[in-house]
């Protein structure tokens, strides 16, 4: 079985796997022990049992490229874990404030990047964000 998701892992890129032929939003990977993912919006993995999936971008107050600001900013995304036998949950991870990385479902999850970051041209519409993940299983 290991075999069989390191396989998967190696012909699928985190950004275009299985997709549901529609918006191409519902995609999904599997996942190694002790990796970092990149989902889009929308965007699944299944990690040690869990799918996590990145769904939305709760907020956003980074400082745009070619800016000059007195801090970084913060961006805030909310997370769905879903386990096989029980109801999903939702953690929400900070870039640059407490907290940027959680524990839930024997998951240890870091929250790494947002991209793209903010510009002082147009907003990107929230369905091209690419969150960037690190995610361990917790040893019992």
């Amino acid at each position: 079985m290991l075999l069989k998701a390191a396989i998967l892992t190696l012909l699928c890129s985190p950004m275009a796997c299985a997709s549901d032929g529609q918006t191409g939003l519902n995609q999904e990977v599997a996942l190694l022990p002790d990796t970092t993912v990149t989902l889009r919006a929308g965007q699944s993995a299944l990690f040690g049992g869990v799918r996590v999936t990145f769904l939305q971008i709760v907020s956003d107050s980074r400082c745009p490229e070619g800016a000059q600001c007195v801090w970084a900013g913060d961006a805030e995304v909310k997370l769905g874990f879903s386990p096989a036998a029980a109801p999903p949950q939702e953690l929400v991870l900070h870039s640059n404030l407490s907290p940027n990385s959680g524990k839930l479902l024997g998951l240890k999850v870091k929250f790494i990047s947002l991209r793209p970051g903010p510009t002082l041209k147009p907003r990107v519409p929230p369905m091209e964000a690419v969150v960037e993940l690190e995610l361990h299983q917790e040893t019992p």
